[in-house]
């Protein structure tokens, strides 16, 4: 067990600064321990999302929840980094024109919807909505999603937009994940996803809806197999009703079909990640009823981080 720097403290989480990463690193490496090559067990620790834009106050789409949940997943990098092999982080990459944002359809007025608004198949088939950025492939999108079984297409307020602020991994994980990398000779693994406009990327393994031709437009089976070489794959981030749930739920999928031992190695930290806020839907119970039954049919873990405590 080791305890967190002199230079973290737990109230930085929340705050917007530049992460001292060379610090991190230097006091990282007098660490003393053992590179993450000679681990005998590997661990994965699976981070979605952990944005600024999720995670401030003031962010964007915060969740209400999740300063708390990153303080506990700060602490749990640096109290049981020695036994993390490797820290994956995903990080939501967003574009002016999404098919989820308010710039992508207008009504019959001309109107944009607003956050939360659904746009049903019906209401695309009457007319009620129209896409004004690619319009056959946008027009036909719910048909596709009510086709796979997915949420309904939501308007999101915009966030996690390129270039701006609320894109960034927080920065006292950010130090958190420099120290782990300089103290274990641990590459990070950082998937960027969320970049295609004309899909939704609730997981971040995998678009809601496939857009072939286009680089990470697929399932990302180059990820799936390295999280699959791990005795423990350790998941937590933001948010648990939308991203870290159904990115459980891509491992689910296609675990489940090839290598379903993988399924009972999946530890899903329900202390370090928090439901989105909707005044009309309970996304909390539902990720919960959710989680529950991926637990009861498949064997996935649902613990608190100090439940990894050694």
């Amino acid at each position: 067990m080791t305890t967190a720097p002199s230079y973290y403290s737990p109230d930085q989480i929340g705050q917007v600064y530049r992460p001292d990463t060379a610090k991190a690193m230097e006091i990282g490496r007098q660490a003393g321990w053992r590179p993450a090559l000679r681990d005998s067990q590997k661990i994965a620790l699976l981070i979605v999302d952990a944005q600024v834009d999720f995670v401030h106050k003031d962010g964007a789409l915060a969740v209400p929840g999740s300063i708390e949940d990153m303080k506990r997943l700060v602490e749990l990098i640096y109290r049981e980094g020695h036994r993390i092999t490797t820290n994956v982080l995903t990080v939501d990459t967003h574009s002016p024109f999404m098919i989820f944002f308010s710039s992508w359809w207008v009504d019959e007025q001309g109107q944009q919807p607003g956050p939360f608004t659904i746009i049903t198949e019906e209401e695309v088939k009457n007319g009620v909505w129209r896409a004004v950025v690619m319009p056959a492939w946008s027009h036909a999108y719910p048909t596709k999603l009510a086709a796979k079984g997915k949420k309904q297409l939501m308007i999101w307020s915009y966030h996690c937009m390129d270039m701006t602020e609320g894109i960034n991994v927080i920065p006292p994980l950010v130090e958190a994940v420099f120290y782990h990398a300089a103290a274990r000779h641990s590459q990070p693994i950082v998937v960027h996803k969320g970049h295609i406009p004309q899909t939704e990327f609730y997981s971040p393994l995998c678009p809601e809806v496939e857009v072939t031709n286009v680089p990470g437009g697929t399932i990302n089976t180059p990820i799936l197999n390295i999280l699959a070489e791990n005795d423990e794959i350790w998941v937590a981030g933001e948010a648990k009703s939308h991203c870290v749930l159904e990115g459980v739920r891509t491992l689910v999928d296609y675990f489940s079909q090839n290598q379903p031992e993988v399924l009972k190695r999946i530890f899903f930290l329900m202390d370090c990640t928090s439901s989105v806020f909707h005044p009309a839907v309970d996304f909390e119970a539902e990720a919960n009823t959710a989680l529950k039954q991926m637990a009861s049919d498949y064997g996935i873990q649902l613990i608190e981080s100090t439940d990894l405590y050694t």
